[in-house]
């Protein structure tokens, strides 16, 4: 990569590259996005293979850097069509590099931020794919290890996408995640999404969920019209009672096999499996393309123009029975400008 002048001092990304410098003679720097901790996430060019990519960048000699790598090659493993994979890691010119596929969308957190949360069957049918997603991983023996807000996309087509598999919480100093982890963020994200309140177990800028008597409230005191069933799955995984339902399975899956262990674990595989079919039994989940959005802006793309989400899907459909009212917050709402 051509430099331009000194960096600073310590273990710090040199201050003077800026867009248009190449690392490793093909990925040009288009935009950064967003700097912290010693890293900066930046909007590149393949100049081989002619397209955009997402770049994470950290000094080779960061203490991050060697587990950087061995996320990527662990979330590379990971085949799944809802991943933004990882293309390319390694170290050059003094600077160790991720390279994942460019995904274009809202992430949920801007979504909440822009709209309020969904309606019932929406958020039920988005954590629905990030929990299928996420069960591809965890048979592969890699846990996502900072499921928040912020990495869940909608991108344009109306598909989940997932931002940062394994690589995420390395950039973010966090060792590798568990399986339990993942479980007790994936409840956390359906809250989040019926509430527009966080309250995983991951850092997320999205509002914290509020709390009485060191519990997190559940849903339906939170925002009304939440139906039963899916109130009372985000309370058995974000408050969980030992040794019944849901929460059995996430204390079980602490004792599941360490990552990346050869030796499959059944209660690894089957219980996010389990989460799935909770999600898709206990509420009336659209079909694939239930968010139509133009927009092109995630909280990760910092400067990139929000758009107006647009579009309804024709659901529920008429055999989808609901015992409570679904108040849906229309998906179409346009999104404020950051």
């Amino acid at each position: 990569m051509a430099m331009h002048g000194e960096g600073d001092e310590g273990s710090c990304v040199p201050s003077s590259i800026r867009p248009g410098d190449v690392l490793a003679d093909r990925y040009r720097l288009v935009d950064l996005l967003t700097e912290s901790g010693g890293g900066r996430f930046w909007r590149a060019h393949d100049r081989i293979l002619e397209r955009h990519v997402a770049l994470h960048i950290i000094p080779a000699d960061d203490e991050r850097a060697d587990d950087l790598l061995d996320a990527a090659r662990r979330s590379a493993n990971v085949h799944d069509p809802r991943l933004l994979r990882v293309l390319d890691a390694d170290k050059a010119n003094g600077l160790c590099y991720v390279v994942n596929e460019w995904g274009t969308g809202d992430s949920l957190d801007i979504m909440l931020a822009g709209g309020g949360p969904l309606g019932p069957r929406r958020a039920a049918w988005l954590v629905s794919e990030v929990a299928a997603s996420i069960a591809v991983g965890h048979e592969a023996g890699v846990p996502h290890g900072r499921l928040i807000p912020e990495n869940v996309l909608i991108d344009h087509s109306g598909a989940v996408r997932l931002i940062g598999f394994a690589v995420d919480a390395a950039m973010h100093g966090v060792a590798p995640g568990k399986v339990s982890t993942d479980v007790a963020d994936l409840g956390g994200l359906l809250y989040c999404a019926l509430t527009g309140k966080w309250p995983g177990m991951s850092v997320s800028a999205v509002a914290a969920a509020p709390v009485e008597q060191g519990q997190v409230l559940r849903p339906r005191r939170v925002r009304a019209g939440i139906p039963r069933p899916l109130d009372a799955l985000c309370d058995e995984v974000v408050n969980p009672y030992a040794g019944t339902g849901m929460a059995a399975m996430v204390a079980d899956s602490a004792t599941a096999r360490p990552v990346g262990s050869p030796t499959k674990s059944a209660s690894a595989s089957a219980m996010p499996r389990a989460v799935v079919t909770s999600y898709v039994d206990r509420a009336c989940v659209p079909p694939l393309g239930a968010f139509r959005t133009s927009s092109h802006r995630s909280s990760r793309t910092r400067g990139i123009p929000a758009r107006t989400l647009r579009g309804r899907s024709a659901w529920p459909p008429s055999w989808c029975a609901g015992g409570t009212a679904d108040r849906e917050t229309p998906a179409h709402r346009p999104v404020r400008a950051a």
